[in-house]
């Protein structure tokens, strides 16, 4: 995130989409992973589930340096740019590393109910 603009422009994306995916799914969790991005973008995620009155969100740990650096050096952008979409998914969502799963922790992450707004919002 580089400017105020962009910060603004994911939590509006970010707020949209876990409203669908809320009226979409209405008797299913949503899950949201912090993982796996900047840590603005994870501060902004945790922001965005506070507002969207989730309980909790999840971050995944990967326990081997080595295999860590594999995954980050695989899900850039340049190394997925020329993916197909379904080979995108399977990375990001960490499928694509499902005979490594002892490696990964999956955590819940509490999430703090706060009465904010966005600025501009009354």
């Amino acid at each position: 995130m580089d400017s105020r603009e962009a910060c603004e422009r994911f939590g509006r994306a970010l707020g949209s989409t876990i409203a669908q995916l809320k009226e979409r799914y209405p008797d299913r969790p949503l899950h949201v992973s912090l993982s796996g991005g900047r840590k603005a973008v994870a501060a902004l995620t945790y922001f965005g589930a506070q507002q969207a009155g989730l309980s909790r969100v999840w971050h995944t740990t990967i326990s081997d340096p080595g295999f860590d650096k594999q995954v980050e050096e695989e899900t850039t952008l340049d190394n997925l740019a020329g993916l197909k979409m379904a080979d995108k998914a399977l990375r990001l969502f960490l499928q694509a590393y499902a005979s490594e799963c002892d490696e990964f922790t999956i955590s819940p992450v509490p999430v703090i109910r706060l009465n904010l707004a966005l600025p501009g919002e009354s």
